[in-house]
C-alpha cells in the first residue's frame, strides 16, 4: 500500500511541476539546436585506400601497419604540414594525429586511410598524400627487401666465382704439366705376330727384328683436363654474367629507392586519381580519395535527441529536489511549533 501512495506522490509531483520539466527540455532542445546549426562546424570525412597484391609464388605480404605508423610519425606529418602549406593555426601535429586513422581489416591487404577535419579540401589533399606515401614506403621495403636477397645471393657467387677460379688454375697446371699426345717405341722382335708377318714377306729375319716402329697418340688424360677446363670457364662465365646482373639490379633498385625518397622528401604527391607502383615484387595500387560535399557531423537530430532527454531528466530532478525541500522545510516549521514535553 505504502508503494501505491508513494508512486501515485511521485505521479504527482511530476504531473505539478511539468511545467518546469518542459520548461527545461524546451532550453536544453534549444540549446542543442543552436549549437548544431549556428556554433558546431561541418564535419567531412574522406578515405583513400592501398592495396597490395601478394604473389601467389612467395606468398609475400607487407606490414602495412609498420609502414603506416612511419607514415604517421610526428615527422611525417610535420612534413606533410610543410608540403601542403596548411595553417599552423587551425592545425597541429596533435590535431592531425586525431583526424587521421588507418586500419588493414584482417586478411586483407588494403589499408584505409580515413581523415576526419571541417576543410574538405584540406582533408583530400591530406588523405592523398599520406596514401601515397604509404604506398611509397610500401614499394621501398619491397625493393630493399629484394636488395637484401640479391647482396646475399652476390655472396654465394663470390665463394663460387673464387672457387671456380681456383679450379681452373688448378687444371691448367695439371694440363701445363701433361703431354697432349702419348708416343710409343717399340721394335718388331717386340711383337712376334708383325715379326712374322714381315718375315714371310722380306725373308731376313734378323735384320727385321731390328726394325722400330714409333707410335703417337693423343693423351686422353690431357683430353680430359682441356675439356674440364673448358666446362669450368662456362661456369666461370655464367657466374661473372649473374654477378654482373645482380651488381646492375641492385645499383637499378637504390637508385628506385632515392628517387622514391626524394619524392617523399620533397614533391607533393597530390593526385585524385589512382596511382599504380609496379616496380616492386608486390604491385601496389593507391585509391585517392575524392573532397566530400555532404558533411558527416553534426548529427544535429541525434544531438536533439540526446538533449531532450537530458532536458526531460534534469526538468524531473529539479521538480524533486524542489518537492523534497518544501517537504523538508514545511517538517522543520512543524518541529518549531509543537510545546515541548
Amino acid at each position: 500500500m505504502q508503494e501505491e501512495i508513494s508512486l501515485r506522490e511521485i505521479i504527482e509531483t511530476l504531473w505539478k511541476g511539468k511545467v518546469m520539466i518542459a520548461a527545461v527540455t524546451l532550453a536544453a532542445v534549444l540549446v542543442a539546436t543552436v549549437i548544431s546549426w549556428f556554433v558546431l562546424d561541418p564535419t567531412y570525412e574522406v578515405s583513400a585506400y592501398v592495396r597490395v597484391e601478394v604473389s601467389s609464388e612467395n606468398n609475400k605480404s607487407l606490414n602495412l601497419n609498420s609502414i603506416a605508423q612511419t607514415a604517421t610519425s610526428d615527422i611525417s606529418l610535420n612534413r606533410i604540414m610543410m608540403k601542403l602549406e596548411l595553417d599552423p593555426n587551425q592545425y597541429s601535429i596533435s590535431s592531425l594525429k586525431n583526424s587521421v586513422k588507418t586500419e588493414v581489416p584482417q586478411g586483407t591487404n588494403v589499408m584505409r586511410v580515413q581523415v576526419t577535419g571541417t576543410n574538405p579540401d584540406d582533408i583530400t589533399r591530406i588523405a592523398n598524400l599520406l596514401a601515397m606515401e604509404i604506398a611509397m614506403r610500401s614499394e621501398i621495403t619491397d625493393r630493399s627487401g629484394k636488395i637484401v636477397q640479391y647482396n646475399q645471393r652476390l655472396e654465394e657467387l663470390e665463394n663460387l666465382i673464387a672457387l671456380a677460379q681456383s679450379e681452373i688454375k688448378e687444371t691448367e697446371e695439371q694440363l701445363a704439366s701433361s703431354p697432349e699426345t702419348l708416343v710409343t717405341r717399340k721394335t718388331v722382335a717386340d711383337d712376334p705376330y708383325l715379326q712374322s708377318i714381315i718375315n714371310e714377306q722380306q725373308g731376313d729375319a734378323r735384320q727385321n727384328g731390328a726394325l722400330e716402329l714409333v707410335t703417337e697418340e693423343v693423351n686422353p688424360v690431357y683430353t680430359a683436363l682441356k675439356g674440364r677446363l673448358a666446362d669450368k670457364k662456362i661456369e666461370l662465365e655464367k657466374l661473372l654474367s649473374e654477378q654482373q646482373a645482380l651488381k646492375n639490379t641492385i645499383d637499378k633498385h637504390q637508385s628506385e629507392i632515392a628517387e622514391l625518397e626524394d619524392q617523399i622528401l620533397n614533391d607533393r604527391l597530390y593526385s585524385t586519381s589512382s596511382q599504380r607502383f609496379l616496380g616492386g615484387e608486390s604491385p601496389v595500387f593507391v585509391s585517392s580519395a575524392i573532397v566530400p560535399t555532404e558533411p558527416v557531423g553534426p548529427n544535429k537530430l541525434l544531438n536533439i535527441s540526446i538533449s531532450f532527454v537530458a532536458g526531460l531528466m534534469i526538468g524531473a530532478v529539479v521538480v524533486f529536489i524542489k518537492r523534497y525541500w518544501q517537504i523538508s522545510a514545511s517538517s522543520q516549521l512543524e518541529n518549531l511549533n509543537c510545546p515541548a514535553i
